[in-house]
């Protein structure tokens, strides 16, 4: 008996010391029913060429599968044992660094997913590797065993098999001997063949999309479709921060919302402002009607998001009132500034924020009643969201009611006050507006302040016409040496232009730089050699200079082009 027992412990170390593939001659027991969780997987890219790899069944309705088979995938699709195809759905979970991702599939296939292991295995455990093809019957898996394991990501094990495997099995699915799913094969970076590594099941499992994997740069990276966070709230973050350029992943995101939260007015408003930033406004109307009879609360918000599509839609197109905009996919809306109004109004009704008020604002200015707009904008400065926009938006209202101008430059004081000094750039616009006003009040020292205020909130980021317009100001208060800088500034960003160039020499002859003006004079002519004032300037300053013969040419020219101050100036010479 002793002899019987020794012979049957040298066998089994025989057997654990022989080749995986000499040790493993038959099947575990559990096979038969459970090889069907390694499903084949293509996938399909922009130009419809396929890649085939393997996925595995993690529960009913979810396989996993490696990331970079799926990265450039725009859709894919599972086949099982019995040669079912099921399409993959949504990206579950996905992580790059792991190489493996998590897939939602449609419904047809039989098999039921095994048991995943959720204790940890010592070193020396056999395991089975499935065979690529699963539907041949004679397919052995490849047995192994456990050399090393290693936590991470806190309660997850990653295990180092003992044999080299070849690179065709990565991706292949590995089970205990007793049918627990550990997970699936990884291989070394390292060419040729290596040791095998299980990545386990537990953590593709536990792979989810929270609110601000939107901006994963592992998800983002792939065109397959996201699932939505199932919390509310984090489905409505995920929702804002996702990348809307690629439109039809958006819509899709879209679509998944409505379904997952019927009742949420969220997905419903998102898709409209989506149709209707498309053009497609029956749409629009069809997914705001359904946000409306499927919604009890926030409904205002939904008034105040139709309000604003058709505000803008009514600005941009600028149809009459009463007329009908043909849009969308050959359907007819009624899309108008006044249907506009009158969802601002019912939006203000429901829930009266300001908000709500400032849209009826815009609106009522866009309908030209100024008056009623004005109303709305003061009526802003009452409440938590007084801006200094407003009091320009009611200085416009008061410009355009031909208001004087005492009036309109007192409330854009009042935007202005509401900075401090140093102003901020959001103030340069008030700046610049001011300056306008202060300039038809002919007070034009307080406009070149407000200019020059301007000047440095916008860096010097300014054009030629700044410049030009600031040097006319500034003549008129006799700031001849800031409106000689201005003019030199504007004809070096436009040194083309032949206006600024008889301006240029204009202001020279005023300061008694003779030379310099005749030079900046026979540079307009140049660049336009019909342009009367360029002549008579120039007949100036030659006169100035006593070269007679010379100013009587130039001046000559300019009353040949129809210059009337040039007869004179010549008659006197």
């Amino acid at each position: 008996m002793k002899i019987n027992r020794l012979q049957t412990i040298l066998f089994l170390i025989l057997a654990l010391l022989l080749p995986s593939h000499l040790a493993a001659q038959k099947n575990p027991k559990w096979f038969k029913k459970g090889k069907g969780i390694q499903l084949n997987l293509i996938c399909y890219d922009k130009a419809d060429a396929l890649t085939r790899s393997t996925a595995t069944l993690l529960s009913d309705g979810e396989v996993m599968a490696e990331y970079a088979t799926l990265k450039d995938a725009v859709r894919a699709k599972v086949v099982d044992v019995d040669g079912n195809e099921l399409d993959v759905h949504r990206v579950l979970g996905a992580s790059s660094l792991y190489n493996t991702i998590r897939l939602s599939i449609g419904e047809g296939t039989k098999q039921k997913p095994q048991p995943i292991l959720t204790d940890s295995l010592a070193n020396g455990t056999v395991v089975y590797i499935l065979p690529l093809n699963i539907t041949d019957k004679a397919a052995l898996c490849i047995a192994d065993t456990i050399r090393q394991a290693q936590r991470f990501e806190g309660t997850h094990i990653y295990y180092t098999l003992s044999r080299e495997l070849d690179a065709r099995l990565s991706g292949a699915t590995v089970l205990t001997a007793d049918g627990l799913l550990i997970g699936t094969v990884q291989l070394s970076a390292k060419e040729g063949k290596t040791h095998g590594y299980i990545l386990p099941a537990t953590y593709t499992k536990s792979l989810t999309i929270k609110a601000m994997d939107a901006t994963n740069y592992d998800l983002r990276s792939l065109h397959l479709p996201k699932a939505l966070p199932t919390d509310e709230n984090q489905a409505a973050t995920f929702l804002f921060l996702a990348n809307k350029q690629d439109t039809a992943a958006y819509q899709t995101l879209l679509r998944d919302y409505i379904e997952l939260f019927p009742s949420s007015i969220t997905g419903y408003m998102n898709m409209a402002e989506f149709m209707a930033a498309g053009g497609k406004t029956a749409e629009a109307d069809r997914f705001y009607a359904e946000g409306f009879a499927q919604c009890s609360e926030g409904t205002d918000q939904l008034h105040h998001s139709l309000a604003k599509q058709l505000y803008q839609y009514a600005l941009s197109h600028d149809p009459k009132e009463g007329e009908e905009s043909t849009t969308g996919e050959g359907a007819t809306s009624q899309w108008t500034m006044q249907r506009a109004l009158q969802e601002a109004q019912a939006a203000y009704a429901i829930n009266p924020l300001p908000l709500y008020t400032a849209l009826e604002g815009m609106i009522h200015y866009a309908l030209k009643d100024y008056a009623a707009a004005y109303d709305k904008f003061m009526g802003m400065a009452q409440t938590n969201m007084r801006a200094a926009d407003y009091f320009l938006y009611a200085a416009q209202c008061k410009q355009m009611q031909e208001a004087p101008d005492e009036e309109v430059l007192a409330l854009q004081d009042s935007a202005l006050s509401l900075y401090t000094k140093p102003y901020p750039t959001e103030a340069a616009k008030i700046l610049l507006m001011r300056s306008k006003t202060l300039e038809r009040l002919k007070r034009y020292r307080p406009a070149v302040l407000d200019l020059t205020e301007y000047e440095h909130l916008m860096a010097g980021n300014l054009n030629d016409i700044f410049y030009y317009e600031r040097m006319q100001m500034e003549l008129r208060c006799r700031m001849y040496e800031q409106a000689l800088n201005d003019i030199e500034r504007a004809v070096m960003l436009d040194p083309q232009e032949p206006l600024y160039r008889a301006e240029e020499a204009a202001l020279k002859y005023r300061l008694s730089h003779l030379d310099e003006a005749i030079l900046a004079a026979r540079k307009a002519i140049e660049l336009d050699p019909k342009f009367p004032d360029a002549y008579r300037i120039l007949g100036v300053c030659l006169k100035d200079k006593k070269r007679v013969a010379e100013a009587r040419d130039a001046l000559q020219k300019a009353v040949e082009l129809g210059d009337e101050m040039a007869k004179k100036l010549l008659q006197e010479l």
